[in-house]
């Protein structure tokens, strides 16, 4: 009873928050902010194990290499972690494994997001990071997640992607710059 009701809050303050997001950056205001030297890799984890606590049947690896560190909006990084895992929780099977994998290269960390299951429809593909257009929309949600992602992760320099196939799962790829384009 107690994970549920956890899980129902949890779920409601993303859709206010993803909310409250869509309507800035529809009114074409940027996504405010707040960089500090941040690890990814503790972030991830903090993040993971939140998520873990609303799905404890589930299980979530992280595999993290290099140095993760970087200046970045905590608070945003952790939308973007959060909304990536449980996209993939949700969308993945009951018993396969959710992969989140940190990766930190000389200017840049890589944050992919996996999971195995169906992948996700070919003609949705190329839509899935519009509002709305998603499977959360479809599944009772308001399909502002994978929005809200690209949006921060365009917001910190950084890019985004997807692939999808019944062969390999879908995997979720961000890179992100380092530092700010303002400070290299």
């Amino acid at each position: 009873m107690v994970n549920r009701i956890a899980s129902s809050a949890g779920r409601m303050a993303r859709m206010i928050a993803d909310l409250l997001d869509f309507a800035r950056a529809r009114l074409g205001g940027d996504f405010p902010l707040h960089r500090v030297r941040t690890d990814l890799c503790e972030l991830t984890g903090r993040t993971v194990e939140e998520l873990i606590f609303a799905h404890p049947a589930r299980t979530v690896r992280i595999d993290a290499q290099g140095d993760l560190w970087g200046s970045w909006d905590a608070g945003r990084m952790e939308q973007v972690v959060s909304n990536l895992v449980f996209n993939a929780l949700h969308h993945g099977p009951e018993d396969g494994e959710v992969t989140v994998a940190v990766r930190g290269e000389p200017s840049v960390v890589i944050l992919s997001v996996h999971n195995g299951g169906p992948p996700i429809a070919r003609d949705l593909l190329a839509h899935v990071f519009e509002p709305g257009r998603s499977g959360d929309a479809q599944a009772g949600g308001l399909g502002l997640g994978l929005f809200i992602v690209r949006q921060i992760v365009l917001a910190h320099g950084g890019s985004i992607e997807v692939r999808s196939s019944a062969a390999q799962g879908t995997t979720f790829t961000a890179v992100l710059p380092r530092k700010s384009r303002a400070n290299v």
